[in-house]
C-alpha cells in the first residue's frame, strides 16, 4: 500500500505537526505541553536551541507555511492565550533569531513601530529547506550570500534614482523599498539596521551610503541623497538640517561621522569604524572593488638601500627602529592605552636638506613591514577656498581606512611638510591667512586624536609652530654629515674609490647624502653616454658643478646658509 507513502524523511515534520496540534487551546498550560515533552526534545536537538524556543519555532514553522508569516496574535489565538503572556518569552524569540532559525520582520521597516506585538516572525527558509529534505541543520553564515545582499541593495538604491528622476514619489518609494526589505529581511545588514529603529529617511539614507562605499566612495553626498529621497523642497531641506545637528540618529549610534563644510550643501558624511565594523561582521566587504591607492607605498615594493648617519643620529633611528617592529608596537600600544596615554605614534624629522630625511622614513617601513601612505603636501593644498580644510581632514579619514585592510598599522608620512607646520599667522585677515590657520588647526586636532604612526619631515624645524612640539612624541635632527661619513658615503656609492680619493672628495665637497648621490648618478649617465669608465678628474668636475649649483640656488632664492 504505497498510497499517501511520503517520498521526504518526514520525522521532523511529523514532530512539527505534533506540537502545534498539542498546543491549540493550550493556554499555555506547563502540563498539558508535558504530553509533548519528547517531540519538543527531539526539535531542540536538531535546531541546537532550549526547549521552550522549540515550542515557538514549531508553531512559526507551521504558520509560515499556512499564512506565510506569524505573529502574536496568531499564536496567542491558536494557543488561547493572551498576546502579553508571550512577552514573557522575548528572550526565546530573540534567541531563535540570533541562531537564524526565524526571522523577525517589523509591521512597517521604514517607520518607528515600539510595540513588539506588531512584529511578525517566519522561518528561515535554509532551515525549513533542510527541514524538509531531511538534511543536517545548515550552518550558519550558508544562509545567503554577498551577492543576494549586494543585489537588494542596488535594486533599492535603483529606486532611490527613479525618485529622483521623479518617476516615482515619496510614498512609492517607501512602499517599494519596503517590499524589498521585506522580501530580504534574512540579511543580517538588514535585521541589524531594524533594529536600530530608524526613521524612513535616515535608514534609507544609511543604506544609500552603503551601496556608494561598496562602490569606492569614502565621503557620501549628504544634500544628493536627501534628493534621491524626497520630492517636497522644504522636507528635504529640514531632513538636511536634521542631518547636520545632533538628534541624528545615526550620529548617536556612532554610525557616520560628518565633514564640517562652510555651506551645507557641501557636508560630507563618512563611515565610523562602529559602521565598518558592522559592515564587516554583516559579510560586506567594502574593499573588493577598491584600486591600489595612488599614494600607498606597499613595504614590499621599497629597494633596500644602506644609510650611514652620524652616531647620534643612528642612535635616534635605532630606538625608532625597534619601536616600529611589530611585538614592541602592540606591546608599547597596550601599555599606553593601560595608562590612560595617547596611543598615537607620531614623529618629526628635521635638519638640512639632503640628509636622508625621506628615505629613512621608506627603509623603516620596508625593515619593519608597514606600508607608507605618503602624503605630499603641495598637492594637499588647494587653490580653492575650504577646499585645503577639507582634503587634510580627508587625509586621516582615509588613513583610517587604509589602516583597516593593511596587515600592520601603516606610517601616514606628510614628506616636506614646512608649509603646513610653520607658525600661524596672527591678525590674518585674508583668505589665504584664513585658510591656511584653518589648516593647522585641523591638523593640531587631528594630531592629538591620533592613534596610528606620523612621521613628518621638515628643512625648517626653527619656523615650527609652538603648538606643533607637543604633538610629536619624538623629535629626530639630522645633522650635516661629517667628513667621516662623507667619506664613508663615498666609499658607499662609489666603491671603486680609494680610501684616498674617497676622502679626498669628503674633505673637499662639504655635500650631504643627497648631492652626492647627484654626482653617482652625473657618473652612470656619463659612462652610458660615452661608454668610458669616468675618472677622478670628472668626478671633481662634477662636484665643482654642483657646488656652483647650490650656490646659484641659495643668491637667488635668498635661503640661508
Amino acid at each position: 500500500m504505497t498510497l499517501l507513502q511520503p517520498t521526504a524523511n518526514s520525522t521532523l515534520l511529523r514532530t512539527i505537526d505534533t506540537i502545534f496540534k498539542g498546543a491549540r487551546k493550550c493556554d499555555m498550560d506547563t502540563q498539558r505541553l508535558q504530553n509533548l515533552q519528547a517531540e519538543i526534545e527531539q526539535l531542540a536537538r536538531y535546531l541546537k536551541t532550549t526547549e521552550t524556543g522549540a515550542f515557538f519555532a514549531a508553531l512559526i514553522f507551521s504558520f509560515t507555511y499556512r499564512e506565510g508569516r506569524a505573529d502574536f496574535n496568531d499564536m496567542s489565538r491558536h494557543m488561547e492565550c493572551s498576546p502579553t503572556q508571550l512577552l514573557e518569552f522575548m528572550d526565546q524569540f530573540e534567541a531563535l533569531i540570533a541562531g537564524g532559525i526565524i526571522q523577525k520582520t517589523k509591521a512597517s521597516v521604514f517607520r518607528r513601530r515600539t510595540n513588539p506585538t506588531n512584529d511578525t516572525y517566519k522561518f528561515h527558509p535554509a532551515v525549513a529547506d533542510a527541514i524538509i529534505r531531511g538534511l543536517p541543520f545548515p550552518e550558519k553564515g550558508t544562509t545567503g550570500s554577498e551577492t543576494d545582499i549586494l543585489i537588494a541593495l542596488e535594486n533599492i538604491c535603483d529606486l532611490m534614482d527613479k525618485r529622483k528622476d521623479e518617476e516615482i514619489s515619496t510614498t512609492e518609494l517607501l512602499l517599494e523599498a519596503e517590499a524589498i526589505w521585506q522580501q530580504n529581511d534574512h540579511f543580517p545588514l538588514f535585521q541589524k539596521i531594524q533594529s536600530f529603529g530608524l526613521e524612513s529617511e535616515f535608514a534609507l539614507a544609511y543604506l544609500a551610503f552603503v551601496w556608494q562605499a561598496i562602490s569606492g566612495k569614502q565621503g557620501f553626498d549628504i544634500e544628493g541623497v536627501s534628493g534621491c529621497i524626497f520630492e517636497s523642497r522644504p522636507s528635504h531641506f529640514r531632513f538636511m538640517r536634521r542631518f547636520m545637528e545632533d538628534d541624528n540618529p545615526l550620529l548617536e549610534k556612532d554610525l557616520i561621522e560628518i565633514d564640517a563644510a562652510r555651506f551645507l550643501n557641501d557636508a560630507e558624511a563618512r563611515f565610523t569604524d562602529t559602521s565598518y565594523q558592522l559592515l564587516k561582521d554583516c559579510g560586506i566587504n567594502l574593499f573588493f572593488n577598491e584600486k591600489k591607492r595612488d599614494n600607498l607605498i606597499s613595504a614590499a615594493d621599497i629597494v633596500p638601500r644602506q644609510l650611514i648617519f652620524d652616531p647620534s643620529d643612528m642612535a635616534s633611528l635605532e630606538t625608532l627602529r625597534t619601536l616600529l617592529g611589530e611585538e614592541k608596537y602592540t606591546e608599547t600600544r597596550r601599555l599606553l592605552e593601560q595608562k590612560s596615554l595617547p596611543k598615537g605614534l607620531t614623529v618629526l624629522l628635521h635638519g638640512a636638506p639632503g640628509t636622508g630625511k625621506t628615505e629613512i622614513v621608506k627603509q623603516l617601513a620596508r625593515e619593519t613591514g608597514r606600508d607608507i601612505m605618503k602624503v605630499e603636501i603641495s598637492q594637499a593644498k588647494s587653490m580653492w577656498f575650504g577646499e585645503s580644510e577639507k582634503r587634510i581632514k580627508r587625509i586621516f579619514t582615509d588613513y583610517a581606512a587604509c589602516a583597516r585592510t593593511c596587515k600592520q598599522m601603516p606610517i601616514l608620512f606628510f614628506n616636506e611638510a614646512d608649509a603646513i607646520l610653520g607658525k600661524r599667522r596672527e591678525n590674518g585677515h585674508s583668505n589665504t591667512s584664513q585658510t591656511e590657520n584653518a589648516i593647522q588647526n585641523i591638523l593640531l586636532e587631528e594630531l592629538e586624536n591620533f592613534e596610528g604612526i606620523f612621521i613628518a619631515t621638515t628643512n625648517m624645524a626653527m619656523n615650527l609652530d609652538s603648538a606643533f612640539e607637543r604633538r610629536f612624541l619624538f623629535k629626530v635632527r639630522f645633522e650635516a654629515p661629517s667628513v667621516d661619513v662623507r667619506t664613508q658615503i663615498w666609499a658607499l656609492r662609489l666603491p671603486d674609490l680609494t680610501p684616498q680619493e674617497a676622502q679626498l672628495l669628503a674633505v673637499r665637497f662639504p655635500f650631504s647624502g643627497g648631492q652626492i648621490d647627484n654626482i653617482v648618478r652625473k657618473k652612470e649617465i656619463e659612462e652610458i653616454v660615452s661608454g668610458r669608465p669616468v675618472c677622478l678628474e670628472q668626478l671633481l668636475s662634477f662636484c665643482e658643478a654642483e657646488t656652483l649649483a647650490a650656490q646659484r640656488a641659495r643668491i637667488g632664492f635668498g635661503a640661508a646658509a
